[in-house]
């Protein structure tokens, strides 16, 4: 027993001085000044692979980490021919103030401009800061849905926080809404695509795409619908609220005691940097790839973790025969 407990204090501080070095590692690759630096960085750590990414903790690490790369701008290179964002900006906001005039949607009150303390970061050549609310259908609005839903046999499929797995929506346990209540809710009615969000409680942030076979369907009112624009990469959008920046954000706006959570009308004014079209396309290809590898590396983790299990099993089988 004595052996034992020396063992584990030693894995104890293995463990801790790993995690540290990990910490210490990836932080480099963060304070890369751009994609050059960054490249020069990612080497130094590449050549130590194999020993340092040898924990779900230090893989999950990584994950985030490409996640905070991803959506700084330090990924990929930028490309000085592709159109900047603010173009693309300038369109979204042109189309929006035509349907105001054509009276097909209703002018909304000007949310606050994004203060200088609320930038995380310096941007890119051809990025430009915008408000979760900029990007957003036209046609639609970022809201919560059905306030105390009325749950029947057969109704509206409605989609809770609990639906909302691994990034994905579980479609096997879908509740049902009553058509008469989800009646009242129609600003929330699902489109394939709309990107959900997790407003409150301990799954804060959470996000999943809506499958095509809930188009339709809705939402309860602790999730957030943001249907995003199509000249958007909405795959390049979740990354920026699946990252550290962005569940931070989220994290530090949250209010309320019994169940915290973030305002709707906070999440609309959201600080987003987005990039260049073509670059956010080039990033959510890169993002996939690193994420890629990220899995398989668990998958080795997991399958070498249950070989030892055996081995450890076998030797205390022979010492106790």
């Amino acid at each position: 027993m004595a052996l034992c407990d020396q063992l584990e204090q030693q894995t104890e501080s293995s463990i801790e001085a790993h995690a540290t070095l990990v910490d210490t590692l990836l932080a480099t690759l963060t304070n890369s000044a751009d994609a050059d630096e960054l490249q020069q960085n990612w080497a130094r750590i590449a050549g130590h692979f194999d020993t340092l990414f040898t924990t779900e903790r230090s893989i999950d690490a990584l994950k985030q980490t490409i996640l905070q790369l991803a959506v700084m701008g330090k990924l990929v290179r930028q490309n000085p021919n592709d159109e900047p964002a603010s173009v693309l900006l300038e369109r979204i906001a042109a189309e929006k103030d035509r349907l105001v005039k054509e009276k097909k949607i209703k002018k909304q009150k000007p949310l606050p401009e994004i203060s200088e303390d609320e930038k995380p970061f310096e941007l890119p050549e051809g990025w430009e800061w915008c408000q979760c609310n900029d990007i957003g259908n036209p046609n639609t609005i970022i809201t919560y849905g059905i306030l105390k839903p009325v749950w029947v046999d057969k109704g509206v499929p409605t989609v809770r926080i609990k639906d909302m797995i691994d990034g994905e929506i579980s479609t096997g346990d879908i509740a049902m809404c009553s058509f008469e209540r989800a009646d009242k809710f129609t600003k929330t009615t699902l489109s394939e695509g709309d990107l959900l969000i997790a407003k409150d409680g301990a799954t804060l942030g959470k996000t999943a795409f809506v499958p095509h076979q809930l188009a339709g369907g809705n939402i309860t009112q602790h999730v957030l619908r943001f249907s995003i624009h199509q000249s958007v990469s909405r795959h390049f959008i979740r990354l920026i609220i699946d990252s550290p920046i962005g569940q931070g954000w989220m994290t530090g706006e949250t209010k309320g005691v019994a169940l915290p959570g973030v305002n709707v009308s906070d999440f609309r004014r959201m600080p987003t940097a987005i990039p260049p079209l073509n670059e956010q396309h080039r990033i959510v290809a890169k993002v996939d790839e690193l994420m890629a590898l990220c899995d398989q590396l668990k998958d080795k983790l997991r399958q070498s973790q249950q070989t030892q299990v055996h081995l450890t099993d076998a030797i205390v089988d022979q010492a106790l025969a």
